[in-house]
Formats: C-alpha cells, structure tokens, sequence
C-alpha cells in the first residue's frame, strides 16, 4: 500500500484534521477514497493523471 498527501490549496484548506485522521488510524475495515483531478491542474505533478 503507498500513500502520499497532497493540499495544494493556499491555506490548506483540504487538510485532514488531527480529529479526522484519529478516527481514520482506527478504522478495522478498508475505506476506498476516490481523488479527481483536472489534466490542468495535474500538469507537471509527476505521478499524477488527469
């Protein structure tokens, strides 16, 4: 499994909060997580497809 964290945002806007990933260190069963992004916006972050 890999993982990578990405906000790109200016302020951080889409941060987990410690809260949040607290209740996701505990999770027993596996969650599927869906990441959409523009081809614009994922030009020139390598590894990433629009």
């Amino acid at each position: 499994m890999s993982s990578a964290r990405f906000d790109l945002t200016e302020h951080q806007l889409y941060t987990l909060s410690a809260g949040t990933k607290n209740v996701l260190k505990n999770l027993v069963e596996p969650i599927t997580l869906r990441f959409y992004i523009s081809k614009k916006l994922a030009t020139g972050l390598p590894g990433i497809k629009g």
